[in-house]
């Protein structure tokens, strides 16, 4: 079941990746203080999805979309059409 011939768990692992991708691309375009209050990110479609721990570090996020809409595109092989940032505690 653990194969790389399961096609559930290979899209699993291809799903993760991909979370992790985004989630380092943004980490990286945002200022260290802020970036550090986002623990969770998710493209598809031109939509990114950021998780982060507070809303007062998710107001900070959101006056840095501008910039990460312009500096992910490349990095996520599609452009960043929208940025939604959701206010999650960490696990």
């Amino acid at each position: 079941m653990l194969g790389k011939g399961n096609p559930t768990l290979e899209r699993l692992r291809q799903g993760a990746q991909a979370a992790e991708s985004a989630l380092v691309a943004a980490q990286q375009h945002l200022p260290a203080d802020v970036a550090a209050h986002v623990w969770g990110a998710s493209a598809a479609g031109g939509v990114l999805t950021l998780l982060v721990d507070s809303a007062g570090w998710a107001t900070r996020v959101r006056y840095a979309v501008p910039d990460l809409k312009a500096g992910l595109g490349d990095r996520l092989g599609e452009p960043v059409t929208k940025v939604m940032v959701r206010v999650r505690p960490k696990p």
